[in-house]
């Protein structure tokens, strides 16, 4: 495998296999979805025509549509609702380091974890760029398919990571510290 280069169709086989496990396995319970490398260029071009807009209200339609689908569970094969998960697991491509990143989105913390196998100079501010993206459009998203409602087993109301926000407030960003580290030009890690 050294010297082939991991693609989005190697990324979505991954995570198809984690989502039928997710679906199919109930004896963990650590609850989990998943969404495709289609996502977060959809996240891209919806951030960047939000961006253009300079908060005048509008409406995107097919691209809000189908962030809005992955959210009720009708996106993908074998993936499940966002109301009945703890948590969704998000693959971000980092393209011009050619570099995959997974960031987290756990509903009990209202949190974005952010687990990055690379370091170096400029890469922190590029995966700060793309994963304020999500921690600014997940909540909207969110509040636009009526999650409150349907997420029984957090009181957003009461709960301490809700106490206080909004739905449509950013979410808190968490860059996971002491991850092994790739090795500069490899697909590996140090551990």
């Amino acid at each position: 495998m050294d010297g082939q280069l991991w693609n989005d169709e190697h990324i979505d086989v991954m995570f198809y296999y984690f989502q039928k496990k997710a679906k199919y396995d109930t004896s963990s319970g650590y609850t989990f979805t998943t969404v495709d490398c289609i996502f977060m260029p959809k996240i891209d071009v919806i951030a960047k025509a939000y961006a253009e807009l300079d908060g005048a209200a509008t409406n995107i339609g097919n691209l809000e549509d189908d962030l809005c689908e992955y959210v009720k569970g009708h996106r993908l094969l074998c993936t499940v609702p966002w109301h009945l998960v703890d948590n969704v697991l998000i693959p971000v491509n980092m393209k011009d380091k050619n570099h995959w990143l997974l960031a987290v989105l756990s509903f009990p913390d209202r949190s974005l974890y952010v687990y990055d196998s690379y370091r170096s100079a400029g890469h922190g501010a590029a995966v700060k760029i793309e994963i304020d993206k999500l921690a600014t459009l997940l909540p909207i998203f969110l509040h636009l398919t009526d999650f409150c409602d349907a997420k029984k087993d957090i009181d957003l109301t009461s709960h301490p990571a809700y106490k206080g926000k909004a739905m449509a407030d950013k979410l808190d960003v968490v860059f996971v510290e002491n991850m092994p580290q790739q090795i500069l030009g490899s697909m590996y890690v140090n551990l």
